[in-house]
This record gives C-alpha cells, sequence and structure tokens, in this order.
C-alpha cells in the first residue's frame, strides 16, 4: 500500500531540495571560479555546460512547485529563469569564442544568482509556506 505524503510534508521535501540545489549551483560557480585562475579550458567548458544543464532541471523543479501553489507571479518568474539562462548559455557561447574575460563575469553572475535565491525565490516560497498554513488550519 503506498502512502501519500501530506501537503506540510512535499513542502518540506521541496525547501530542502531546493536548499541543496542552491548550494550545487554555488559549487558549480565555484568550480568556474576555480578553473578560471588556473585557465583549464576543456574543464571550464565543461563546468559552464554542467551549471547550465543543471539551472535548466533546478528552474524547472522550481516552477512545478509554483504551478502546484497556484503562484501568482510565476510567468515574472519564469521570465527571470530564462534571463538567467540565457545569460549563463551566451556567456559559454561567448568564452568558446575568446570573447569572454570568465573572472570578470563570474562574480557578477554568482551576486545575481544570489539575489535571486535571496529576493525572487524567497517571494514564491514564503507565498507558498502562506499558502500552505491557509489550507492546514
Amino acid at each position: 500500500m503506498e502512502s501519500k505524503l501530506t501537503l506540510g510534508e512535499l513542502y518540506k521535501n521541496h525547501r530542502e531540495d531546493v536548499e541543496s540545489q542552491h548550494g550545487r549551483i554555488r559549487s558549480l560557480i565555484q568550480d568556474l571560479v576555480a578553473r578560471a585562475e588556473i585557465p583549464e579550458r576543456p574543464e571550464i567548458e565543461r563546468t559552464f555546460h554542467a551549471l547550465s544543464q543543471y539551472l535548466k532541471l533546478h528552474f524547472a523543479d522550481e516552477e512545478q512547485f509554483m504551478m502546484a501553489c497556484a503562484y501568482p507571479e510565476l510567468s515574472v518568474h519564469e521570465a527571470e529563469h530564462r534571463r538567467l539562462s540565457n545569460d549563463i548559455d551566451e556567456a559559454a557561447c561567448c568564452f568558446l569564442k575568446d570573447e569572454l574575460d570568465v573572472q570578470h563575469f563570474l562574480p557578477k553572475l554568482g551576486a545575481r544568482l544570489e539575489d535571486h535565491t535571496v529576493n525572487t525565490d524567497q517571494a514564491y516560497i514564503d507565498f507558498c509556506s502562506h499558502g500552505l498554513d491557509r489550507l492546514l488550519t
């Protein structure tokens, strides 16, 4: 017999998953920073690719949860996800053409992703949390 998770358990699991995913994203950016200091072109290319793919997975996970919570700002959040993904993909292309200073780009990228996490993501997490509170009380 399958047991179904309660809404509270689903929310808790999502929060833990998102926090873990944010940690993985930070780790990939730190890998890029470290590789940029010792120009290892193939490693930088692989890490850009890994970051791009992981962000897409992470963003899809967040968006699915926001949809389940009926988050009213979903389209705005999705647009920000697209901008971030496009910026990473564009940076990787520029790097391949030797048109990107990785050491200059990465701090800005890290700051943008951190701002996204602290502000934009927190807004949907707060909304979903309050919505869950209303459903459970």
